[in-house]
This record gives C-alpha cells, structure tokens and sequence, in this order.
C-alpha cells in the first residue's frame, strides 16, 4: 500500500512540529510557574501591607489625640 500525498504531507508536518510542541510547552510551563509565584506573593504580603499601614495610621493619630490632650489641659 502506497502512501498519498496528504499521509506524506502529515507526517512531515508532525516532523516539523515535535520539536516546537516541546519548546512551547516548556515556555508555557515557566510562564504558569512565574504568575503562580506572582500570584502567591500578592496573596501573601499585600493584606499585610494594608493591615500594616491602617494600623500605623491608627496608631499616629492616637498619639495625635494624646499630644492634643495634653496641650490642652496644660
């Protein structure tokens, strides 16, 4: 049995393909693996951060209200 045009026009296709198959998924592998990175790090410090800066201007402004209840009793 002879092979047609289009089995010999497939396996040259798969031929040209398997090795950038191979390199696109390796790309698209790293790049999944550096948002995830990304991701976890936003995940983590981020609400820090916020709660870091909410508690820090909590804390300047009562000891705004402590200086101004001291300035006014003197």
């Amino acid at each position: 049995m002879s092979k047609n045009n289009f089995q010999q026009l497939e396996e040259q296709m798969e031929a040209k393909y398997d090795k950038a198959s191979d390199a696109i998924k390796n790309n698209v592998t790293s790049r999944k693996g550096t948002w995830d990175l990304i991701g976890d790090l936003f995940e983590l410090y981020i609400p820090q951060i916020f709660s870091t800066l909410i508690g820090s201007n909590t804390n300047l402004s009562k000891t705004a209200l402590k200086k101004e209840e001291e300035s006014d009793s003197e």
